[in-house]
């Protein structure tokens, strides 16, 4: 799930939780061909949410908690510095929500798409992490599931999608420096 675009710490990756998961691991790049280390345990479990991040943290985003079927609203915080300790519990997103991916920055985390609440976007302050998140409103197109997000320091980008047919190849680029807008359509795939 969480995979940090943009700026990370130096020489780790993370993935957490996952299909009844509640584990983070590491997966060092000096090494990447070793099995990745386990670290903290997420508060709960948590499968088919989002992740982001920037130098010092990283974020899981809603998801499906084993409890809310329409998803779920969490925010947990991996402290890269002190990895083997509980994540955080911050936020929570405006909604939950489930199917849903994440991109970022170094200031802000976005959490897009999902399920029950397709074009939503919520904006996450790492600075003022443990208040609810911003929804920035109904301002993105691809499907409500299964789509890719990838980014840089200005923009990201939310493409494919689907979920119930017919799936979809748009393209929607989200621009960080003016994120209370409607995406902007790129593409098609």
């Amino acid at each position: 799930n969480p995979g940090a675009p943009g700026p990370i710490g130096p020489a780790y990756g993370y993935v957490a939780g996952g299909d009844s998961k509640t584990n983070v691991q590491r997966i060092d790049y000096s090494n990447d061909t070793a099995t990745a280390a386990l670290k903290g345990n997420l508060p709960t479990q948590a499968q088919d949410g989002g992740g982001a991040g920037n130098q010092n943290y990283g974020y899981t985003m809603g998801g499906y908690d084993g409890s809310s079927w329409g998803g779920a609203s969490m925010v947990y915080r991996v402290d890269y510095a002190n990895d083997t300790g509980t994540p955080t519990t911050k936020g929570p997103l405006s909604a939950g929500r489930k199917y849903c991916n994440s991109i970022g920055n170094t200031t802000y985390g976005y959490t897009g798409g999902g399920y029950p609440f397709g074009s939503i976007i919520d904006r996450l302050d790492y600075a003022n992490d443990t208040a609810t998140a911003s929804s920035l409103g109904n301002i993105f197109s691809p499907g409500d599931r299964a789509y890719a997000t990838a980014g840089n320091l200005s923009f990201g980008y939310f493409a494919g999608g689907g979920g119930n047919y017919p799936r979809v190849s748009t393209v929607s680029r989200l621009d960080y420096a003016n994120d209370g807008v409607a995406t902007s359509p790129k593409g098609p795939l």
